[in-house]
């Protein structure tokens, strides 16, 4: 299944620590469903009642999605319109008019708002024609291929098969156990016969104390 814009920007809502990954994987298809729910009363009930959630929480989640995974500071101008590259320029029209729309001065007032009608302003310019496109693809990067995801998104926290391990290496903890036990036997074996010579001595010096003790 396709990921969806929307349910990514509720888990981005609950965890917002998943910002990060998200701005580092390319966009959903559907990011122009997100838009519409930021921009829109009306979608964004319709969204809410198919997802049996809040309208006021789905819109929260739109708004926050747009605003940090996809119109975040290093995106290009594809990714500010919430597109992807093989977008049709009628695609491109309507992400930027329902943008413009979202964010309309009548709307809201606020300094991120301004900056981003700039930012979406400059995006349509470059982008507005095939042939600004070719010259502005030019200067973008490979895209990369997205891995799959894996069964349940952003919701599984569970650690990869590929994560890191600590190797245990058991022969050679084995084999400097073994020779620290040697050397412990080793010590004892000495220190008994020690033991013993000193014992035999004062057994000698005792016999000898006894013959310097009669009397003639």
């Amino acid at each position: 299944m396709p990921r969806q814009a929307l349910e990514e920007a509720l888990a981005l809502l609950g965890s917002p620590l998943l910002a990060g990954v998200m701005r580092r994987r390319p966009l959903p298809p559907d990011v122009l469903v997100a838009i519409k729910t930021a921009a829109s009363e009306e979608e964004a009930a319709r969204q809410a009642a198919l997802r049996q959630v809040p309208p006021r929480m789905i819109r929260e989640a739109a708004v926050l999605y747009l605003q940090t995974v996809v119109m975040h500071p290093q995106a290009d101008h594809y990714r500010v319109l919430g597109a992807v590259r093989s977008a049709s320029q009628r695609e491109l029209r309507d992400h930027m008019t329902w943008l413009m729309k979202w964010l309309h001065p009548d709307r809201v007032a606020d300094g991120w708002e301004t900056a981003s009608v700039e930012r979406i302003t400059a995006a349509w310019q470059a982008l507005k024609s095939p042939e600004r496109r070719v010259l502005y693809d030019r200067t973008l990067p490979p895209e990369r291929a997205e891995r799959p995801a894996r069964p349940g998104g952003f919701r599984s926290r569970r650690l990869s098969r590929d994560a890191p391990r600590i190797p245990w290496v058991a022969r050679p903890v084995e084999f400097r156990s073994r020779r620290g036990h040697r050397r412990l036997f080793a010590a004892a074996a000495l220190f008994v016969a020690m033991c013993g010579l000193l014992s035999l001595g004062a057994s000698q010096w005792s016999r000898v104390a006894e013959a310097l003790a009669v009397t003639p």
